[in-house]
């Protein structure tokens, strides 16, 4: 089942290899991309889209 990640703080949002990760307050959280539906940006995020 597959979910929906929602991020309400300011940062990056990143690409590396396969994966996504959000960088922000110098803390990284990887996002699981296979178990993700939807990404719900509330913040102000920069994207980044090459890795």
């Amino acid at each position: 089942m597959k979910k929906d990640i929602y991020i309400f703080s300011n940062g990056e949002l990143k690409r590396k290899d396969n994966t996504l990760y959000f960088e922000g307050d110098g803390k990284k959280k990887y996002i699981p991309v296979e178990q993700t539906d939807n990404i719900w940006i509330f913040g102000e995020v920069n994207v980044n889209k090459h890795s």
